[in-house]
């Protein structure tokens, strides 16, 4: 879809394009795992995560994802500091990780997410 919208810039009218377009995450992503998906043993990751995950058009982990999730998720459990470029996938290899370990059963609060930046809590 595209429409046309007019602004007021100090007093000037300047007309913008605006378009709209589905957007598929992940798919043509250069941080893409080529050597694991979703199903692999070592990632473990449970039969209703993934088929969310593939409804969100996330067919596969990303390089980060695939070495965190595992590190997250097995016992014994250790911190975990992970450095990688802008939209790698870290905040989805902690976000997949932490729903992963949570308990199902249990209704007291079992996660919690401290974000530093503004940009990860918008």
């Amino acid at each position: 879809m595209d429409s046309k919208e007019e602004t007021k810039n100090a007093g000037e009218i300047e007309e913008v394009e605006v378009v709209k377009t589905n957007v598929l995450k992940n798919v043509a992503s250069p941080f893409l795992c080529n050597s694991k998906d979703w199903d692999s043993e070592e990632l473990g990751v449970p039969q209703d995560i993934k088929v969310n995950l593939k409804n969100m058009n996330f067919p596969r982990p990303s390089a980060i994802q695939a070495r965190a999730i595992p590190l997250i998720t097995t016992d014994p459990y250790h911190n975990v500091v992970v450095q990688a470029p802008n939209g790698s996938g870290k905040t989805g290899a902690f976000a997949i990780g932490s729903v992963m370990r949570i308990d199902r059963k249990c209704k007291d609060v079992q996660v919690m997410v401290l974000t530093p930046t503004r940009e990860l809590t918008n």
